[in-house]
């Protein structure tokens, strides 16, 4: 278990959100020896044409208006209905981590998703319209030199990203200008800066309502975006991160969502 018995009697669930062109598998396979160390059961769903819907990105989900929201919804409920286990997790400890086209998805559940999220950790993508209306807890990665998703951000005013990333965007909105917006989101009093996982440069909140984490990847990591497609060196950081939710606070978070079947045309890895 995440915490000790007694503090947490039920399971952690962490969704993970592949990136666009990728899959259930690949994602799940980044945590899975993490999740079972610390007790958390995973879910990967995956994507129409292995892509997500969101505003900025990506792929066949975007050009077909795929509610990806909605399906990631009921993919939750599902798992929580089929597996006891679970139950307790759309209340108490629901988390979230995207890679890529999957961090765009996951930086805007707090606003498009009708489940109350415990913790996010998107890397190395962000909606410009992420952001929550209440304190969320957040752990968010990028490698300095990514070039397919740029920490300061995709828009027609910069270097073009990957697959259209950005486009009709005349404003860039940065990694670091979306750290800000956390920061006030959560309440922090300040920021102090910390190593991180793999070389990682970490500006954390202080004095926060919920843990707030920016985690930048120096160039001289050799840090990529291809190298995140196969293995995020972070995954047992980010576990940890959403593991001290669970302990520190069992009970808080209440859920919200109704329950509804999955869509017959959507399916889950």
């Amino acid at each position: 278990m995440a915490c000790a018995v007694g503090v947490s009697a039920h399971v952690p669930l962490l969704v993970v959100v592949h990136c666009l062109g990728g899959s259930a598998l690949g994602e799940m396979a980044k945590f899975v020896g993490h999740a079972e160390t610390a007790g958390f059961a995973l879910l990967a769903p995956e994507g129409m044409w292995r892509s997500w819907n969101t505003p900025s990105c990506c792929g066949g989900a975007k050009a077909h208006g795929v509610d990806d929201f909605g399906f990631l919804d009921a993919a939750v409920q599902h798992a929580a209905a089929a597996l006891p286990p679970l139950a307790l997790s759309l209340s108490h400890s629901l988390f979230a981590s995207g890679f890529s086209n999957g961090g765009f998805v996951t930086s805007l559940l707090p606003t498009r998703s009708r489940l109350r999220w415990r913790g996010l950790a998107p890397a190395a993508g962000h909606d410009y319209d992420a952001t929550a209306d209440r304190p969320t807890p957040i752990s968010t990665h990028h490698c300095e030199a990514d070039t397919a998703v740029r920490l300061d951000g995709c828009c027609d005013d910069a270097p073009p990203c990957c697959c259209s990333i950005g486009v009709g965007r005349s404003q860039c909105v940065g990694g670091r200008a979306i750290h800000a917006r956390w920061l006030r989101v959560n309440r922090c009093t300040g920021s102090r800066t910390e190593s991180g996982q793999a070389g990682a440069k970490c500006e954390v909140g202080v004095g926060c309502a919920a843990n707030t984490s920016l985690c930048i990847y120096p160039r001289s990591t050799g840090c990529s975006h291809a190298q995140w497609v196969d293995a995020f060196p972070a995954a047992g950081a980010v576990i940890r991160f959403f593991a001290r939710e669970v302990c520190q606070q069992p009970t808080a978070a209440l859920a919200t969502a109704v329950g509804h079947p999955i869509p017959a045309d959507r399916r889950g890895g």
